[in-house]
């Protein structure tokens, strides 16, 4: 059967996404827990028999572009090995959308570079400096001093205009005495242990919330991805 470019860039996406995230499910509960969130790749993936059956492109693929297509560019897993390859293909997909349904399209991917989830950026400094700052408070109450010093240098970063990739910064994500390796429970026998419980789940849920503003602006390297998703699975447990 003659398939038209649209179903072959289709067929080609499922091809790399499907078989990918199958082969992750054969892992261990606690392998796959560190892997994270997949829901922009599966977002991306999800209508698409749907939209294979039509050879020609209607409003509904220009639709996919404006969505679901958006969501995987901008939230989208970097790390992944099919990533770059799959943008490639969306924006194949941008150049076959016929003149009648251009003026559709609320947004163009004419130039997806490797930095593309940059244009994107979904989170403001403030955002992040006010997640920081509720780390801060934390590590300085469970008296994590150093830690709570380097979160606020980071802070301090922010507020002079630069750039939150500095919080892929070591002092974070890195391994001994960085602040995600910080651990907020005294002694079992502690008479604060029930109090000091509650903050560090929420620990956990703050570093997983930055890992995934990160993440959503295209900031996070695969150490920042792994972490997160990491607390993520341990905020969700508590």
């Amino acid at each position: 059967m003659h398939r038209s470019e649209k179903q072959k860039l289709y067929l080609e996406i499922l091809e790399k996404v499907l078989p990918h995230l199958r082969n992750l499910q054969t892992h261990g509960f606690w392998r796959r827990l560190e892997y994270g969130n997949f829901y922009a790749e599966l977002e991306l993936v999800h209508n698409l028999p749907r939209l294979l059956i039509c050879p020609e492109f209607q409003a509904y693929d220009v639709y996919w572009l404006n969505t679901q297509a958006r969501i995987f560019i901008t939230k989208g897993r970097r790390d992944l090995a099919f990533h770059e390859a799959v943008c490639k293909d969306i924006k194949q997909l941008f150049a076959l959308v016929p003149d009648e349904l251009r003026d559709k399209l609320t947004w163009r991917a004419t130039d997806l570079t490797s930095d593309h989830s940059r244009k994107f950026a979904m989170h403001s400094a403030n955002e992040y400096m006010v997640l920081l700052e509720m780390t801060e408070k934390l590590l300085q109450k469970h008296g994590h001093d150093f830690q709570e010093a380097m979160l606020r240098r980071l802070v301090d970063e922010l507020k002079a205009g630069g750039s939150a990739s500095i919080l892929n910064s070591n002092d974070i994500w890195g391994g001994s005495g960085s602040v995600t390796d910080c651990n907020l429970l005294p002694e079992p026998s502690d008479p604060s242990r029930e109090s000091s419980e509650i903050d560090q789940a929420e620990f956990y849920r703050l570093i997983a919330q930055l890992a995934r503003f990160m993440i959503d602006d295209g900031i996070a390297n695969p150490r920042v991805i792994h972490i997160g998703g990491v607390f993520d699975g341990w905020a969700k447990l508590k």
